[in-house]
């Protein structure tokens, strides 16, 4: 409740559509949530919040002349399997929290998820100084220390 998503439609979904929004990924799986709709090897291709962030303030500090005609820019992110980031959780946050996943393939959600590219070119975000994420590791530990870490703010 009071949270907010700002999503670009790049889809054109229409009315009563279903759409998918890939949100936290294994890092939520520490805090508790278990259910996984997708095979282990499917792959994604992820930014997380920080990248986005970071990216769409390098993009904006850009000078105009370095983008050429085109303003059209790939953000730069990894390309993870779910099993891959099910290992890095495991690494970060121990085999407890891996000890609660649990694979329950949805074919509707995995039809639409697969549908989806594993990778993107990111060579000219990239180029133009645009960063990606380390590793799914970092993306885990960023994740811990932002919304856990704000919430025992929020707590003190």
């Amino acid at each position: 409740e009071g949270n907010y998503l700002v999503a670009v439609d790049t889809v054109d979904a229409g009315v009563g559509e279903t759409v998918l929004i890939v949100s936290g990924s294994s890092a939520r799986m520490a805090a508790g949530m278990k259910d996984c709709p997708v095979d282990a090897a499917t792959r994604l291709w992820l930014l997380s919040p920080r990248g986005a962030i970071e990216s769409l303030i390098a993009g904006h500090e850009l000078d105009g002349p370095a983008l050429g005609m085109s303003r059209t820019i790939n953000l730069p992110g990894i390309s993870v399997s779910v099993g891959e980031m099910v290992e890095a959780l495991g690494k970060v946050a121990g085999p407890e929290a891996v000890a609660r996943i649990t694979f329950a393939p949805d074919p509707a959600v995995e039809r639409i998820v697969n549908s989806w590219p594993g990778a993107w070119d990111t060579a000219r975000a990239k180029a133009l100084g645009l960063v990606a994420d380390r590793d799914f590791e970092s993306i885990i530990r960023a994740f811990i220390a932002d919304e856990w870490g704000e919430r025992k703010r929020k707590k003190a």
